[in-house]
């Protein structure tokens, strides 16, 4: 759940042994609705990530190319309560 390219490149990583992995709250609708809470990344994670859904790499591409603003980065402990109190919901019922 970490909003920043290294979080999409240890994700990339997880996949690599666990395979179906699912991200949780790695989405441009979460990223963007907590836009107030932005704090930049000093170096940036600039390598192909191939594990990645689309959605992921989508937004992964858009960090890297500052499309949401330069060098953002949204620390996982900044996600609201309220989001992953709803996330959490939305997998119980999956399940």
């Amino acid at each position: 759940m970490e909003y920043h390219t290294h979080g999409f490149a240890m994700l990339n990583r997880l996949r690599t042994i666990f395979p179906a992995s699912r991200s949780m709250l790695m989405d441009r609708d979460t990223l963007l609705a907590h836009r107030a809470l932005w704090v930049h990344e000093e170096v940036p994670f600039r390598g192909q990530l191939s594990k990645l859904e689309s959605d992921e790499r989508d937004l992964y591409q858009a960090l890297v190319e500052n499309t949401c603003g330069e060098r953002v980065r949204l620390e996982q402990e900044r996600v609201s309560y309220s989001r992953v109190r709803e996330a959490l919901h939305d997998i119980a019922i999956v399940a």
